[in-house]
């Protein structure tokens, strides 16, 4: 059977509409990790796996209480579990108080995981005096603790478009926050200032409840592939990640249908559907990570791109943790839209559940689509989603995973897919051709050898790292002084993963350099150390 006959049987069997349904459906669930929501989403989809007898095995597990996720050394925290029932802001008039806006107009305006208060005060911009502190500073601002052990209270402006998601996220081994704290658009917060105002938040923190799904096809075989969406985010949240969700769960139906197929390969698929980074460290910590070859994240797919903007981006893993998977799946993206749409490949980023892949010595690139202009807003909408797109990624995602099969993962394919990407990492990056062939060299070594080269570095802790986590390691690190967020968004969270993922200052520096962050390249050695430590 040819590969476009063989790609057109699965595009067959693929309902665009059905899939835009589900994400339909998932964005009506306020799914904020440690809430009630989230479980509910997550077994809507465990009973679709379940009754249509999508999956040879399916764990279902809710981690209840406060799972301690830092046993390899992630700095990540399960917050505390959050009710809420309502929030609003009024300001006082001749007449009494007044509503400006409530969660009758949008539960985001409650900042998730608010602690429950009633705050009466002068509202401004001035974090000495006012009761009430407009900012767009981080809730755990230094700047902001007065206020917020004071018993006042906190709104956070936003300029874009609807209402913003913001979240506290307070870990749930710590005390309980106490300012509360809302989120309002920056227009109505300007009316504010000065004023007399009462905040309310009626919230209450609960235990801890994370939902973790794993569906795996096949028994376990020789090799084993992970995809990974995240099913987390509050309401509606369709881009983000009600979309990858649905396309996963799409994909784990065809793939279903090709059991034999995968069987007679040795090649089993695992999708988990889980909270973002907690869900996939508690399973990265509790599952046989043996033989597995490479993951994916299916993060933010399927929009209308017209109406949201943004491009679709196949974000790569990162040499030298190169992969098969990331060879089919990037060219069953380019068959899926075959000159409708430009594919956008990019170097490794970070920011999904494959950087706990990565940190584990794991291949793992990101299906995902950049800028939305709609991000963690109350617009992001099923009504900004594309049926026909969500069908095309679902059936590039599958077909990927059958051609692999079919094709296998030899490693001169695996060095030729590495010297296209090098390639396209000069033309993207400008990079220096010198350092790109060294690049090359080491890992076409690494691949022949089936292993990446080693320096010596053990790794006690795997990124992100927050400022607060480096000034607790080290005061003095030169890393606290940088003030560019580009920089520092290189810090805690690039340079982490790949010092974990290939263990060696060298390869990350180079491939650090590579990719144009070479005027960084001298902070590797100084987290090296602190992670080492």
């Amino acid at each position: 059977m040819s590969s476009v006959l063989q790609f057109d049987e699965i595009t067959s069997l693929i309902n665009g509409v059905r899939v835009l349904s589900y994400a339909a459906q998932l964005s009506t669930y306020h799914r904020i990790q440690g809430g009630n929501e989230i479980v509910e989403a997550s077994l809507l989809v465990k009973e679709v796996i379940e009754d249509e007898g999508l999956a040879d095995t399916v764990q279902y597990i809710n981690v209840s209480g406060c799972p301690q996720l830092t046993s390899e050394g992630w700095f990540v925290e399960a917050p505390y579990g959050w009710k809420l029932d309502y929030a609003v802001v009024q300001v006082k008039t001749a007449n009494g108080w007044k509503d400006v806006v409530s969660t009758r107009d949008n539960m985001l305006i409650a900042a998730v995981h608010s602690p429950s208060g009633v705050v009466e005060g002068i509202a401004g911009f001035n974090v000495s005096h006012e009761a009430v502190i407009m900012s767009e500073l981080n809730y755990w601002s230094p700047s902001l603790k007065e206020k917020r052990d004071s018993g006042g209270a906190v709104i956070f402006s936003w300029s874009g478009p609807g209402y913003r998601y913001y979240g506290l996220f307070p870990p749930c081994n710590f005390p309980e926050p106490k300012a509360p704290a809302l989120v309002l658009p920056q227009s109505k917060a300007e009316k504010l200032h000065g004023a007399k105002i009462r905040v309310g938040v009626a919230a209450k923190y609960t235990q801890h409840t994370m939902p973790v799904l794993r569906a795996v096809i096949g028994d376990g075989g020789e090799k084993r592939v992970i995809f990974i969406a995240h099913i987390c985010h509050p309401s509606p949240g369709a881009h983000d990640n009600a979309s990858g969700v649905s396309v996963l769960l799409e994909t784990v139906r065809v793939l279903s249908k090709y059991r034999r197929v995968l069987r007679e390969s040795g090649l089993s698929v695992e999708a988990w559907f889980v909270p973002e980074y907690t869900g996939s460290v508690h399973l990265v910590e509790t599952v046989s990570l043996d033989n597995v070859i490479a993951g994916v994240s299916v993060d933010m797919v399927g929009a209308h791109l017209p109406q949201t903007g943004g491009r679709l981006l196949y974000v790569l893993s990162p040499l030298p943790l190169v992969s098969h998977l990331d060879m089919y799946l990037y060219q069953s993206l380019l068959k899926a839209f075959d000159e409708i749409e430009s594919i956008d490949l990019v170097g490794y980023q970070p920011g999904s559940d494959h950087d706990v892949l990565l940190s584990k010595g794991i291949p793992a690139s990101m299906v995902n689509e950049w800028p939305d202009k709609y991000y963690h807003t109350s617009l992001d909408r099923p009504d900004n989603l594309s049926s026909d797109r969500l069908a095309r990624i679902a059936s590039a995602t599958a077909y990927a995973v059958l051609r692999m099969a079919a094709k296998g993962t030899d490693a001169e394919r695996l060095v030729e897919w590495t010297r296209y990407i090098v390639v396209h990492h000069i033309v993207r990056y400008q990079s220096d051709p010198n350092d790109a062939s060294i690049l090359m060299k080491n890992v076409e070594q690494a691949i022949r050898e089936k292993e990446a080269k080693r320096d010596g570095l053990t790794l006690k802790r795997r990124g992100p790292i927050s400022r607060s986590v480096l000034a607790n390691m080290d005061p003095d690190s030169p890393l606290l002084r940088i003030k560019d967020w580009k920089a520092s968004g290189v810090v805690n969270y690039m340079i982490p993963v790949l010092l974990s993922a290939t263990e060696s200052k060298y390869l990350t520096r180079l491939y650090m350099r590579v990719r144009g962050y070479g005027k960084y390249g001298g902070y590797v050695e100084t987290i090296a150390q602190l992670l080492s430590s």
